[in-house]
């Protein structure tokens, strides 16, 4: 029998079926290893995928939970400035009262005085007439202002035309009242200024054109004395004069 390399045909017949063996083992190690690297890389696929999902949903948690930390944060901001708004209205206020206060004990401590014998003397050029005193009862020294500066027109004798000086009152029914001069202050619909002494009179509301409202106003500020003093010419409109010619109005002192 021949040979090639001392093997004869029924050797190389075992070393090619031997080799056929292998090779179909190594293709079945193949084809195994690449399924199972196949589901290896879905398996971290699926992880990742899920790892990725996980991920996003947390963040969305993470992003809820800051938008209602944020809403609350300025739910509270909004409480805060509401309450500072409040608190600083209730501080005006309390400013305010205090002030009004504050007024009123200098008023109480410091009530303006009158002196008669200037304010006399100051009109005494004017032709004596009927005249009315009203006083602010809110004012302290409205009464006794009112009192002494009716005591100085009966010594320049003028006539009263009340038996003693008036508090203010609502002003008389007319189609205005309701319309207009109910909703002003007392003194104001007597003709009188806010503040101060007003003089009323049947003449021109002009301080420069009527002698008579300017005679007075001139005489009372230079007759009454102390702080923050005021004399004014008025209008009376809302309550016209009846039976006097001249009005005198006591209001309380200027702020």
């Amino acid at each position: 029998m021949r040979t090639i390399w001392g093997v004869g045909i029924h050797g190389w017949e075992n070393m090619m079926l031997t080799s056929l063996s292998a090779a179909a083992v190594a293709a079945a190690v193949v084809g195994i290893s690449t399924w199972a690297v196949v589901q290896l890389q879905r398996a971290e696929l699926e992880a990742a995928e899920a790892a990725m999902n996980s991920y996003k949903q947390q963040s969305n948690e993470r992003i809820a939970e800051a938008n209602a930390q944020a809403a609350d944060a300025n739910k509270t901001a909004a409480q805060a400035t509401e309450q500072i708004a409040k608190l600083s209205v209730e501080a005006e206020q309390a400013r305010k009262e205090t002030a009004s206060a504050q007024l009123q004990l200098q008023q109480l401590k410091s009530p303006r005085t009158f002196n008669d014998e200037k304010f006399v003397a100051a009109i005494s050029g004017l032709e004596p007439a009927t005249f009315e005193v009203l006083y602010d009862v809110n004012a302290p020294d409205a009464l006794f202002l009112a009192g002494v500066i009716s005591v100085a027109f009966v010594k320049a004798h003028w006539q009263s035309a009340q038996s003693l000086p008036e508090p203010l009152a609502p002003p008389p029914e007319s189609p205005l009242r309701e319309l207009y001069w109910s909703k002003l202050s007392w003194i104001v619909a007597a003709g009188g200024q806010p503040w101060g002494l007003s003089v009323v009179t049947k003449g021109n509301p002009d301080l420069e054109q009527n002698i008579v409202g300017r005679t007075i106003v001139n005489a009372l500020a230079d007759a009454v004395s102390g702080p923050n003093t005021q004399v004014s010419l008025g209008n009376a409109v809302g309550t016209p004069l009846t039976t006097a010619t001249v009005r005198i109005i006591i209001g309380p002192r200027g702020p």
